[in-house]
């Protein structure tokens, strides 16, 4: 049982289905937990590291890490692998024909109209980044929680 659990990441993002999944203590002991942006507001000591891409999101988490003094790691912009999402014969233009989203994210509070848009083919994402690192660090089993790719419904 132990070489599952030290084969094991959760990869948790910020989506709206975390709610759903109930409460993330559960997680402690079965395996490694990652965790993506403000998760530290809600758990700050249940992750071993936090990955934040966006430089004001990971200037926020390194000013709570001095004021809380939880112990994740913060892996910002900098210690992040360098990836491309996009693979060798991939089309240069973001919308292939028949599909309503490809590579590209969307997100934000319509109601307050932050929303923004990314297209990972030239930005990376903090939950992408954090799985990439799960498996250069070795993880056989990497689980990804509260990625809600097409946004909440």
């Amino acid at each position: 049982m132990s070489s599952i659990i030290n084969e094991t990441c959760f990869v948790i993002g910020n989506g709206e289905s975390r709610k759903i999944f109930g409460s993330l203590e559960r997680l402690a002991g079965k395996g490694t937990v990652y965790g993506c942006n403000a998760i530290y507001r809600d758990w700050p000591d249940l992750c071993s590291k936090i990955f934040a891409v966006n430089k004001e999101m990971y200037d926020e988490i390194i000013e709570a890490k001095k004021e809380q003094n939880f112990s994740a790691e913060i892996v910002g912009p900098e210690q992040i692998s360098d990836w491309n999402y996009r693979v060798e014969g991939d089309p240069s233009h973001p919308m292939p024909d028949g599909l309503k989203i490809y590579r590209i994210w969307q997100g934000g509070d319509a109601t307050k109209g932050t929303i923004r848009s990314l297209d990972f083919a030239h930005s990376r994402g903090s939950g992408c980044s954090a799985v990439l690192d799960a498996a250069e660090s070795g993880f056989k089993h990497i689980f990804i929680i509260a990625f809600d790719i097409l946004g909440a419904q």
